[in-house]
């Protein structure tokens, strides 16, 4: 990653987040990487100021990507990948989780949720018909 400045040059001026073998990395410019740890290449790349319909502050973008997820169940996967990261990575200081949906049966409360499911209900995913497809079926489906 390059970091550049002349009083406030184009970052990141943050810290990068890892995640499954990708580096997610916001530039004071406003642009938000997703880089291959390995090797550094770049896997995607967003504008987030021109998604957001917004100017570039005069002082830049700066802040830390938050991964989120789609939802905490029983929350065990939740704490667990909490867990890892923080004994894996000990200069991470400070660790937040959000999920989009939060179940009343979860064990473990994520920091953020955007809707409490207070009554527990199967959530049935947009991915879910492809888990039962076959190579054949899947192909079939993008020619």
């Amino acid at each position: 990653m390059r970091f550049w400045e002349s009083n406030a040059g184009a970052g990141p001026r943050a810290t990068p987040t890892l995640r499954h073998g990708r580096i997610y990395a916001l530039g004071a410019t406003g642009i938000l990487n997703a880089l291959d740890a390995a090797d550094g290449e770049v896997v995607w790349s967003r504008d987030v100021a021109q998604d957001a319909d917004t100017q570039v502050p005069m002082w830049g973008f700066s802040g830390s990507p938050l991964v989120v997820d789609d939802l905490v169940d029983s929350g065990i996967t939740l704490e667990l990948v909490r867990r890892h990261l923080l004994e894996r990575y000990p200069q991470v200081k400070e660790l937040q989780t959000a999920v989009l949906w939060c179940k009343a049966c979860s064990k473990v409360v994520p920091d953020f949720h955007a809707e409490y499911l207070a009554e527990s209900p199967w959530i049935h995913q947009p991915f879910e018909p492809y888990d039962l497809m076959s190579a054949d079926d899947l192909r079939s489906r993008t020619s």
